[in-house]
């Protein structure tokens, strides 16, 4: 048989062995957790991002599809304006009009032009050369 001190050294070794083993396991396990949880974080991070590009895609192109309405309706809005005009310049009192904003009278009329600093305080629209602003004389 063994000495009572010769096997209470043995105890004493294999729980020395045992405790490194133990520590080192540990250290083992904290290693292969912090690996698993910056994979697995990237990985989340990953799907989360996939998952949102769509959302956000559809956010961008919803803006650009907005401004584009914009610009189209102002267009729009620009070419009934200019459609409106011609009409009315092709017409028997849009062509008096521009011929006589060109300085053109009927044969026996006086043409008096009214000074435009008159309606310098009206909005534009008023502004323009009318038959009604042009006193002819017969």
């Amino acid at each position: 048989m063994k000495s009572a001190k010769k096997q209470g050294d043995e105890q004493k070794g294999i729980k020395k062995r045992r405790q490194r083993s133990a520590a080192a396991r540990n250290v083992g396990r904290i290693g292969a957790l912090l690996t698993v949880g910056i994979v697995g974080a990237f990985l989340l991070f990953q799907v989360v991002a996939k998952i949102i590009y769509p959302y956000k895609l559809g956010y961008q192109e919803a803006r650009k599809v907005a401004a584009l309405q914009l610009r189209l309706n102002k267009a729009t809005a620009m070419n009934d304006f200019y459609r409106s005009r011609v009409n009315y310049l092709e017409s028997q009192e849009g062509g008096e009009m521009l011929a006589r904003h060109a300085g053109y009278h009927r044969p026996g009329e006086t043409a008096y032009l009214i000074d435009p600093k008159l309606f310098a305080g009206m909005p534009p629209a008023s502004q323009d050369i009318s038959p009604a602003t042009i006193v002819a004389k017969p």
